[in-house]
């Protein structure tokens, strides 16, 4: 992959998210309690908001918390950065784009309420390829479909 001969310092933001993000692939939620990865991400968001954590990883929709950490462990933002951790808010975050490219941030839409996001890493016709946390309970590449779309971020 590319992104192992470059420098981290000299990487563009995109690639840092990447490049952080993918080696938490595979994390699960634990059926008998927290997994230590995501309890981790929850804690350090709900703490950067000043909000109560929840019971259990599986409570909590935890695809925003998962981008947040991300973004502060890839040194994107700095770490007293208040987190989102709701997928819409990331609309209000970073540069529109109407084109996405590697490592750009997809916001979805889950019902006419809710929403998930993930890193896009390629696309076919109809749908996008995301790096996200919580698809599945789990931190994985999936296909999403394109008509889900409601916003596109540059970082």
């Amino acid at each position: 992959c590319f992104l192992h001969y470059q420098k981290k310092e000299h990487m563009t933001n995109s690639e840092k998210l990447i490049l952080t993000s993918i080696s938490y692939l595979g994390v699960k939620e634990n059926p008998n309690g927290w997994d230590e990865n995501i309890q981790r991400w929850i804690k350090a968001s709900c703490q950067s908001l000043g909000i109560a954590d929840p019971m259990d990883d599986s409570s909590f929709a935890w695809c925003a918390c998962f981008i947040s950490n991300m973004l502060i462990e890839s040194q994107i933002w700095t770490p007293n950065t208040k987190h989102i951790v709701a997928a819409r808010s990331f609309l209000k975050a970073f540069q529109p784009v109407t084109v996405p490219l590697l490592g750009d941030i997809v916001i979805l839409e889950r019902g006419p309420a809710n929403g998930h996001i993930g890193i896009f890493i390629n696309q076919t016709k109809t749908t996008y390829k995301l790096l996200s946390g919580n698809s599945g309970d789990s931190v994985s590449i999936n296909d999403f479909q394109k008509s889900r779309t409601i916003g596109l971020r540059r970082i």
